[in-house]
């Protein structure tokens, strides 16, 4: 049904001062036609924007955005502006009214709604967080579309938000420029299927008005606005709320400046939330916009706030639109009267000073503007004050001390914070312990509820408060909350002395709730809530961690620096507890909190803390400190000379979660304070840290030291020792930077570098553990281990499959062959080279093709890695992958080593690899005799090393890799290895083979330059021993057994009562033939060399031979647990071929 067309100036303190001239009236009838709106009456489509923005349906009068879905422009929406201009003056005002629907449509996305016992299902509507979908306003320019961010327009916008709720705002600046409001109910519609009335989902409200009045202000480009939204079939209307609002555009300097604007409207380029969200849709029933001029305004009135410093006040206000200067006043009585003019100004804030320390000031500003009533602002109170330091307060809130059982604000120096909630304390008991006690029924869930404490201290670096916090916490049930628990209940005999009990309670829901928040902020912050994420305050926050009740006291909401679990603080709100038969226990016992706060250098606020409490559950003392805490985050605060303490009831202390973990409101959690104190200190000398050192090499003969920065060091001192435990040798002082090169070193030695932070007057500070690095080769190319390559978890790699016989060939299918390169899906080349070649695998067992050959990210790894598996136990293949170098390298010029890292994959089964290293010298592939098998290993972080320390003297034997039409496996397997005839003077590319059961996960592969350090000094290094201490014969504990003896033997170089497992004579053998010799054997590598040699005789100078090829050897279990577990027991049957026989076990360097 048509409504009829309504013109509504909005009450908002504007005084119309001319007739209205009609801008339009229409209900989009005739003259209107069923066609485009564009075209029609002057309204034209906007440049740049989408075409068919609005389609009218003159038989029914609407202008509707639906018909033209199809037509929806996500970039720059689709727009339309009428012909003509008007005028565009101060004073103006533009009073508009639009009678609209709003619809629209299923996304696809089923969703359940219960209602009683029933259970619907239904198709419904997806919002994201805002779908801005329909604006109207001004436009000095009829370009392009209306737009937040061109200075030439203005407007109302039209935006759904999560929950089916709409708000109008001004200029589409978000919440806090709400105009009105409407919940889903509200509107009449409920496309995500949530109320408790709908068996399915709508998809379009009631029919809806929108009144309002649009002004050009006195403020310089600047716009401002009112509205009253409605509900046409129920009646219900939201209007302009001031509390967190604002209701003007600033900025809006070219459309400022025109003489004229035009009127224009648009289906918004976010009606889609970016295409995530359903589309959202207008039909606008009618639309009329009058202009006034000479409109006077009404001034609203300023909030002014103020802080009392030494010998003056800052004051400083809200501004006032249309205001044109502000008059501030004092008075020295409440009320006034307010007979000195400190100031009259077009500013918003002043300092008065010389004034009298400990005196009471009142103040109020009054913003003025010609020919309109001023505004006074609300009364301050000023009392100037000289910074204070030592005890600032200790109570214990009784009447001895002076308080009363009544709000706390007021009474001795606490004041309330005017922008939070009232009450936020009330004292209690006051004769006998004394509390200041929150209160569920003044709690604000917005504001939260505080007060700060009237007393101005300084806010210098090197300052610190601190005091003793004791306090408890309580909330309540939440009703329907039920938590249902069967329990058995035993005596000491493990008797069931009661049977079976179903017990059923409500429990309270809580989630991460911020329960409190105290510390310091800047005077002129005083009035407003300590915020745990904003810029101004800075403070201890107590916040539960979850629904299981335990308290984390965090610097603001960042460092946790002491916590209690729910059970060390007596309570168990949510019935968490398994052991907890008699219910929820929403009360906490007395807990007491010692805590230190420190303004550190370069912005930095540190804090620690000490939370202790006598468990009434346990009985026990509970005590937690987690150290130091810090924050950057407090800018506002730190920048201020001057500081004040306050403490605030947060407003989330009512937020919680259902059991089916929906948001919910709950009974806020209480705080009960016992005693409070705080101490300033000024001038404190700093926390001396011990800073984190790293050291690493470089090259061969540098390592580079790093360390962290600590709070307000001025520099730092770094020795250095080639002996463990100095003494040390100064390798710099006042350094600021934080990393220092050492250099020259020698090769593969060992150094020790210790730091220390300097304090400037207060000396040095403790000295750090020490760095323990040696200079080692570099790696010169390589691939893997630099960082995760892929964000996927898992990529097959890029091939191309044939099968020749019973061989099946994987090669690689990118660019020149390669298996991974840059662009194969979000892959990096400058993160890591491309890899190419080739993965065989004999299917005579097996024709099912049922392989992995990828690369795999892992979130618990540093490094991606490539999978290649053949998902068949048994079944024998080949991989051989590798990397071009950018630079050919001469390994006869130099020593260069080549090394790769290998794990098998998380399965179970017998892996039998052998996993050798590959040069390309030129064009010729040679295989390294040199290999290693990872076994059963699971932990890709500790898989095998292949190793070669110098190409030249290692074995090789020429290798042909494998090419898709390869009809055997392109293995080394019997293979003769020799170093003769291997010639590495031209090294073009490095890489890995695998063959036979495949199972692997390949991390790596690397080709360096220098000496890396022997599998022998690899061992010493984990043992703690460095330099001539690791040498092979040396002896550091003085146990009898050298190094090599003890690696060989499991033994501990440190320990001289670990000398290893012992060698055996087992006697002879069943065969009465053979004398049985048994010696423990490290497993994997890499590992020393064993022999067992024989001689005739033990007299000097005797030969032992090894006849080891003519015995038979035996390998049995592990040696024991731990340690020995990587040593297993091998038992040789030595012949007697001769009447004396001394038999021997060599160990040597591999």
């Amino acid at each position: 049904m048509k409504r009829t067309i309504v013109t509504l100036l909005v009450a908002a303190g504007m005084v119309s001062a001319s007739l209205a001239v009609p801008i339009i009236g229409t209900d989009f009838t005739s003259p209107y036609t069923s066609a485009d709106l564009a075209g029609q009456q002057g309204w034209s489509a906007l440049p740049l924007t989408g075409t068919q923005a609005f389609k009218v349906d003159a038989t029914a009068g609407v202008a509707d955005t639906a018909p033209y879905a199809g037509s929806f422009d996500t970039t720059n929406g689709n727009a339309v502006v009428l012909a003509g201009t008007f005028g565009n003056a101060i004073d103006d005002e533009w009073t508009g009214s639009m009678d609209f629907k709003v619809a629209t449509s299923a996304s696809g996305t089923i969703a359940t709604n219960i209602i009683g016992t029933v259970t619907n299902i239904g198709d419904v509507a997806l919002f994201g967080s805002a779908n801005d979908f329909y604006q109207i306003g001004l436009t000095a320019v009829a370009t392009n579309g209306l737009a937040t961010g061109d200075s030439n327009d203005v407007m109302l916008d039209f935006r759904i938000k999560s929950a089916a709720q709409m708000q109008v705002t001004i200029n589409k600046y978000g919440n806090y420029s709400t105009l009105a409001e409407f919940t889903s109910d509200e509107l009449g519609w409920d496309p995500e299927f949530t109320s408790t009335n709908s068996v399915a989902p709508d998809f379009e409200t009631d029919d809806l008005r929108l009144t309002w009045t649009l002004r050009k202000t006195r403020t310089p480009d600047t716009y401002s606005a009112v509205a009253v939204l409605s509900n046409l079939t129920t009646g219900a209307f939201s209007v302009y709320d001031d509390a967190g609002n604002i209701n003007y555009a600033a900025g809006r300097s070219n459309l400022y400046a025109s003489a004229t604007a035009q009127l224009a409207m648009q289906h918004g380029p976010d009606a889609d939330d970016d295409g995530t969200a359903s589309l959202v849709n207008i039909a606008i029933d009618s639309l009329t916009v009058d202009q006034t001029s000479g409109n006077l305004p009404v001034l609203e009135s300023s909030v002014l706030s103020g802080a009392g410093g030494d010998g003056l006040v800052d004051l400083s206000w809200t501004p006032v639109i249309d205001a044109s200067s502000y008059t501030l006043k004092r008075g020295s009585a409440p009320g006034g009267p307010y007979s000195t003019t400190v100031a009259t100004t077009n500013g918003t804030r002043f300092t008065d000073t010389g004034l009298v320390n400990e005196t009471l000031y009142y103040y109020i500003v009054t913003a003025s503007s010609a020919g309109v009533a001023d505004a006074d602002s609300n009364e301050v109170i000023g009392e100037p004050q000289s910074a204070q330091t030592g005890d600032i307060f200790g109570w214990d809130f009784t009447a001895i001390e002076g308080y009363t059982e009544s709000d706390l604000d007021g009474q001795k120096r606490w004041k309330a914070q005017a922008a939070t909630g009232p009450n936020a304390f009330t004292v209690t008991d006051a004769a006998n312990e004394g509390y200041a006690d929150t209160t569920a029924a003044t709690f604000d869930t917005d504001l939260g509820n505080g007060v700060y404490y009237n007393t101005i201290m300084s806010n210098n670096v090197a300052d610190e408060w601190s005091g003793t916090f004791s306090f408890a916490l309580s909330t309540g049930p939440t009703a329907g909350q039920s938590v249902t628990r069967t329990n058995d209940v035993y005596d000491a005999t493990g008797t069931n002395v009661i049977g079976e009990t179903i017990d059923t309670y409500d429990i309270t829901g809580m989630t991460f709730n911020e329960i409190l928040h105290f510390g310091v902020t800047a005077p002129e912050n005083k009035d407003n809530r300590l915020n745990n994420n904003g810029s101004t305050s800075v403070g201890l926050n107590l916040r539960t961690t979850a629904s299981d009740g335990n308290l984390a006291i965090r610097l603001n909401n960042g460092d946790t620096i002491a916590s209690l679990t729910a059970v060390q603080m007596g309570w168990d709100p949510d019935w968490t507890d398994s052991t907890n038969t008699n219910g929820p226990d929403f009360e906490t016992d007395e807990i007491t909190l010692e805590w230190r706060m420190r303004k550190s250098s370069g912005g930095v606020y540190m804090a620690t803390a000490e939370m202790t409490c006598i468990s009434s559950i346990t009985g026990t003392t509970n005590t937690s400190s987690e150290g130091w805490g810090t924050t950057t985050a407090a800018t506002d605060a730190y920048a201020s000379d001057l500081a004040i303490f306050g403490m605030t009831h947060q407003g989330d202390a009512d937020k919680g979660k259902d059991l089916d973990g929906n948001a919910q409101v709950i009974s806020p959690i209480l705080v009960s304070v016992n005693y409070a104190s705080l101490l300033k200190s000024d001038n404190v000398p700093p926390e001396m840290f011990v800073p984190e050192l790293t050291a690493a090499s470089l090259d061969g003969t540098s390592i580079e030291a790093s360390w962290n920065a600590v709070s307000e060091a001025v520099s730092y001192a770094l020795w250095y020792s080639d002996v463990d435990g100095g003494p040390y040798t100064l390798l710099g002082s006042n350094l600021v930077d934080r990393v220092l090169t050492n250099s020259p070193l020698t090769n593969l030695r060992t150094y020790f570098h210790v730091l220390q932070a300097y304090y400037g007057e207060f000396g040095f500070g403790p000295m750090s553990a020490q760095a323990i690095a040696r200079p080692l080769a570099q790696v010169s190319t390589g691939w893997g281990e630099s960082a995760d390559m892929l964000t996927e978890l898992n990529q097959n790699l890029d091939v191309a499959n044939t099968t020749v016989g019973t061989i099946y060939n994987r090669v690689g299918n990118g660019p020149g062959g390669a298996l991974v390169y840059d662009g194969w899906s979000d892959y990096d080349v400058l993160v890591a080279p491309p890899v190419y070649g080739v993965f065989q695998v004999d299917i005579s067992g097996d024709t099912s093709l049922n392989f992995a050959f990828s690369v795999m990210n892992k979130d618990d790894q540093p490094f991606d890695y490539i999978i290649v598996r053949r998902k068949l136990p048994g079944s024998q293949g080949t991989a051989f992958l590798y990397t071009e170098l950018s630079a050919s390298a001469d390994a006869t010029s130099q020593t260069y080593g080549l090394e790769a890292e290998f794990a098998t994959h998380k399965w179970s089964g017998t892996v039998t690899e052998g996993l050798h290293l590959a040069v390309r010298n030129g064009t010729q592939w040679y295989v390294s005799e040199t290999s290693v098998s990872p076994g059963n290993a699971v932990a890709l972080a500790g898989g095998a090393v292949c190793t070669i320390p110098d190409l030249v003297a290692e074995n090789w034997v020429a290798y042909t890799p494998a090419t898709s039409t390869s009809a055997s496996l392109a293995n080394v397997v019997g293979a003769t290895f020799d170093v003769a005839g291997t010639v590495l003077n031209n090294i073009t590319a490095i890489g890995v083979l695998g063959e036979g059961e495949l199972s692997l996960g390949i991390q790596r592969w690397s080709l360096s330059t220098g000496q890396q350090p022997t599998a022998l000094q690899s061992w010493a290094d984990t043992q703690g021993i460095y330099n001539e201490d690791a040498a092979a014969d040396a002896d550091p504990d003085m146990d009898g057994v050298n190094n090599l003896y003890e690696w060989g033997l499991a033994g501990d170089p440190t320990d001289p009562s670990s000398t290893g497992r012992d060698i055996k004579y087992g006697g002879m053998d069943a065969t009465g033939t053979n004398m049985v010799f048994i010696y423990p054997r490290k497993k994997d590598a890499p590992k020393p060399d064993y022999t067992v040699l024989e001689t005739p005789y033990l007299l000097y100078g005797a030969a032992w031979t090894d006849n080891s090829s003519t015995y038979v050897e035996d390998l049995g279990p592990n040696t024991g647990s731990g340690v020995f577990s990587q040593y297993q027991w091998v038992t040789n049957a030595i012949p007697t071929d001769l009447d004396v026989k001394f038999i021997g076990l060599n160990i040597q360097e591999p």
